[in-house]
């Protein structure tokens, strides 16, 4: 079942988005996988969580992406 996300993970994922590598992050996804990610936005909006992340698993494969996701895991260990 689904959660509903808590004041401090949206704190963290605000905290994120404003940081270089969300920034980044922001704009990769804006430029490769907007209308991807409007369509998981409506499907996540309607409830239908699973479709929401087989959209957006398509997108989080991009290789810019897996790039950006593998520094910033190196620069968290």
């Amino acid at each position: 079942m689904h959660q509903k996300p808590t004041k401090k993970d949206i704190e963290n994922v605000m905290q994120f988005a404003k940081s270089p590598q969300g920034q980044k992050l922001i704009q990769i996804l804006q430029q490769n996988g907007g209308q991807s990610v409007e369509t998981a936005k409506k499907q996540a909006a309607s409830g239908n969580f699973a479709d929401a992340q087989k959209t957006l698993s398509g997108v989080l494969n991009d290789a810019q992406i897996q790039k950006l996701l593998k520094e910033m895991k190196n620069g968290n260990e």
